[in-house]
């Protein structure tokens, strides 16, 4: 929980979410859009997401990870798109 405390001494609006046996922390999407470094950061672990899930053959999670980076605006990782 130090992780949360950081956070929210950083001024970030930060939760904890029950995951199975752990806590995740859980940041608003909202708080993500007003902060540029934060989506920065944000958008180059979802990019890491998604090459790992399309690796793994797993489409789903490979297609909810990129509709997150589209709603985050982040910029487009194929050449086609550039």
């Amino acid at each position: 929980m130090a992780i949360l405390e950081e956070l929210k001494r950083a001024g970030y609006e930060a939760g904890p979410r029950p995951s199975g046996d752990y806590f995740e922390i859980y940041i608003g999407m909202y708080v993500i859009e007003r902060d540029q470094e934060m989506a920065r950061k944000v958008c180059e672990v979802l990019r890491r997401m998604l090459e790992e899930a399309l690796g793994k053959g797993k489409i789903e999670r490979a297609w909810a990870t990129a509709k997150a980076m589209m709603y985050l605006g982040c910029p487009a990782q194929c050449p086609r798109a550039r």
